[in-house]
C-alpha cells in the first residue's frame, strides 16, 4: 500500500499530514463521520445518521490507488491524531 505522507501547514499555521487512506483508518473514518453536522452528513451520504454501515466504511477505506484514490488529512498535533478531511476519486468503467 502507498506509504506517502506529506506534512503541510494550513493558512492558519496548523500542521496537517496528507496521506492515502488505508483499511486501518476505519476508526478514524467513523469518528470523522460522527463529528460532521447532520446537514454535512446528509449532503455527503444522503443520510443524517451519525453511524454508517460497515460496508460503507469498508468501501471508503479500501482504495486501490488506481481506480479508487482516497487521501486523508490528519491532525498530527492532537493526541489521537484525528482525521480532519478526506477526498475520494472513483473511476467508473475504466479498463484494467
Amino acid at each position: 500500500m502507498d506509504s506517502r505522507t506529506f506534512p503541510v501547514l494550513l493558512d492558519s499555521g496548523e500542521p496537517v499530514q496528507l496521506r492515502p487512506i488505508r483499511p486501518r483508518d476505519a476508526g478514524r473514518m467513523r469518528a470523522g463521520i460522527a463529528a460532521m453536522s447532520d446537514h454535512s452528513r446528509y449532503l455527503r451520504f444522503f443520510n443524517g445518521s451519525q453511524t454508517m454501515p460497515d460496508h460503507i466504511i469498508d468501501r471508503l477505506c479500501d482504495a486501490d490507488g488506481w481506480k479508487h484514490i482516497a487521501w486523508g488529512a490528519i491532525n498530527p498535533s492532537a493526541p489521537d491524531k484525528p482525521a480532519i478531511g478526506a477526498v475520494h476519486a472513483i473511476c467508473r468503467g475504466a479498463s484494467s
